[in-house]
């Protein structure tokens, strides 16, 4: 199902901080995606922006009447919340703002039914390849790249969540599935060098070696029980492999997760995706190897160098607020932030690893910065926060 995109325009801040964690940590979580405003002024901004018309809007009475839309080919539902009696303008849905959130949201979300256009618009039906890496381990790489595919993947896009990681390959909830005789990452390298030493070129779809995992909401490879495989790819076979799996055309857009040293494989990754994930986190040690790395790239691998600071994302992850170093490229790129969360230190399952509205809100503007680099369009990008 394709998300509803609502813009949610209250006074009240408390009342939008319970309406996001509500939706975000619910059966809405996936129906659902929400832009937030307290402020008519950025409200009536956001609403002047002609390329992200959203599904309906959902607001008090001051906020509508500020908004005077644009005539156009389709009229954006608008959904007025009124405290007891209140009048509204013509052409309102009128529904009561203090009611129970699941009858306020199964009410919006049937105001809209029918009255949508598509969420996604692929580029040219070309599957990007994204890459998460960093410079250091332990930053948090394989985190963000399955809260990326799970996002992407709730916001309509087709992903594939590739873990060329070495240690830890794969998402730890497909761990103890009995793979077929056909599934497998194993066995689709298997079958791509036997395809090569044929000089053929392997006609299966990537279909038949990929799960879809329920909580990742993407399709995934199970986990690979020898490392070696990994561990003998070359640059080559990586690049192969990756060029297989997105000219299948299945895809979207592919999210791989490599190791941070270098290696051939992780160097098939950074030559090969469209996009670059660069995480690093606010500590002198990460930020010294990073800059270290970058000078050293610059210096031997100039043509490599350009190519990564042009399409990577430099992103400060596990992030606590103001910044203390001075970043690399900092006066150069800017940097997104992810925010440091507690609690996953005390995680009992997998699942609860996707509810976090705080890491929500600033996940969103990265994957809206993914789409919107990378040529496919999701709407709202700013979804999650308020302004």
């Amino acid at each position: 199902m394709v998300p509803v995109r609502i813009v949610l325009a209250v006074q009240d801040e408390f009342y939008i901080e319970a309406f996001m964690h509500y939706v975000n940590c619910s059966e809405f979580n996936q129906k659902l995606r929400v832009t937030a405003f307290s402020k008519v002024e950025a409200f009536q901004k956001r609403m002047l922006d002609a390329r992200d018309v959203p599904d309906a809007v959902v607001a008090e009475s001051r906020y509508l009447e500020s908004w005077n839309p644009p005539a156009g080919d389709r009229q954006i539902p608008r959904i007025g919340l009124i405290e007891g009696e209140q009048d509204v303008q013509d052409g309102v849905i009128v529904l009561h703002k203090y009611q129970p959130l699941k009858e306020l949201l199964t009410s919006i979300m049937s105001a809209v039914q029918g009255q949508r256009k598509p969420l996604i618009t692929p580029s040219a039906g070309r599957t990007k390849v994204v890459g998460v890496y960093s410079v250091n381990g332990g930053s948090g790489k394989s985190t963000t790249a399955l809260h990326l595919s799970r996002q992407l993947g709730s916001e309509g896009l087709g992903v594939l969540y590739l873990n060329l990681e070495t240690a830890g390959s794969g998402f730890p909830g497909a761990s103890g599935r009995q793979e077929n005789e056909m599934s497998g990452l194993a066995r689709l390298l298997y079958d791509l060098q036997a395809a090569e030493d044929k000089g053929d070129r392997l006609e299966l779809s990537s279909a038949n070696y990929v799960i879809r995992d329920r909580h990742l909401q993407a399709a995934m490879f199970e986990p690979l029980s020898n490392l070696n495989e990994l561990l003998e790819l070359t640059k080559e076979h990586t690049i192969r492999l990756i060029d297989f799996l997105a000219e299948s055309g299945t895809y979207d857009l592919i999210m791989i997760d490599t190791d941070s040293y270098p290696s051939e494989r992780t160097e098939g990754v950074l030559e090969r995706c469209d996009q670059l994930i660069w995480l690093l986190t606010d500590d002198i040690g990460a930020v010294h190897r990073t800059d270290r790395w970058l000078s050293h790239l610059e210096r031997t691998r100039g043509d490599l160098y350009a190519d990564l600071v042009q399409k990577s994302i430099f992103t400060v992850n596990r992030c606590l607020g103001n910044l203390v170093n001075q970043l690399p490229l900092g006066n150069v790129v800017p940097y997104l932030t992810l925010p440091y969360v507690p609690a996953w230190k005390q995680l009992n399952s997998w699942e609860e690893l996707f509810h976090s509205p705080e890491y929500q809100r600033d996940l969103m503007k990265l994957s809206g910065q993914i789409m919107e680099v990378s040529g496919c369009r999701s709407e709202p990008v700013e979804g999650g926060g308020w302004e």
